[in-house]
């Protein structure tokens, strides 16, 4: 099951949240899901203080550490863009800003 959709046409200002990280009052948990949960919590948060919600999100770049994340990765995203699913890239990456990091996301939205 696609997670994602190739294309998705939008018009209008556009929002770009950076690179979101998973750190949370200073701690970082190991799970590649629980990482990614908190990354699209705080993807939310920046979503919600500008009037917008997931339905408004066109394109995410996923950063990840390693490839055998994916399955766990895609487990928190099924949970939140279930009906919203926004153009995706997925990038293998050496290392993140911190060697704990396994998982950093950016995303675009629209304001139309």
């Amino acid at each position: 099951m696609a997670i994602y959709t190739d294309t998705k046409i939008a018009q209008g200002p556009f929002l770009f949240i950076s690179g979101q990280t998973p750190s949370q009052d200073g701690a970082t948990p190991e799970d590649p899901q629980e990482q990614a949960a908190i990354v699209l919590k705080k993807i939310e948060e920046h979503l919600l203080a500008n009037q917008l919600s997931w339905s408004s999100v066109v394109k995410m770049t996923v950063f990840l550490t390693d490839a055998a994340y994916l399955s766990a990765i895609r487990m928190a995203f099924t949970a939140i863009l279930a009906e919203n699913k926004p153009a995706m890239s997925l990038v293998i990456v050496a290392g993140l800003v911190a060697p704990e990091f396994k998982v950093e996301i950016e995303a675009q939205a629209t304001m139309a």
